[in-house]
């Protein structure tokens, strides 16, 4: 693993074999807690405001998404068609 600095590497290395202090032990397992449950809790999150959120008109209103494709067309394309 190349990518990771070598003192990290040799100090992860060293909490697989069981050759680190019980303290820092604890202290990445509390670590690695936290860090998952932030990342649960943001997935969560986003789901959530996912499902609550209303859909935006433009998207279900044909006139409008008629509207939407004719203010965003290139200017050439514009010209040409008329």
């Amino acid at each position: 693993m190349w990518w990771i600095a070598p003192g990290i590497l040799n100090y992860i290395q060293r909490i697989f074999r069981g050759t680190v202090s019980v303290q820092d032990r604890v202290f990445v397992r509390a670590i690695a807690v936290v860090l998952g449950a932030l990342v649960l809790f943001t997935v969560t999150i986003a789901i959530f405001a996912n499902r609550i959120s209303a859909p935006d008109p433009a998207y279900t209103d044909p006139i409008a998404q008629a509207k939407l494709v004719e203010r965003v067309r290139p200017v050439g394309m514009s010209r040409i068609e008329r």
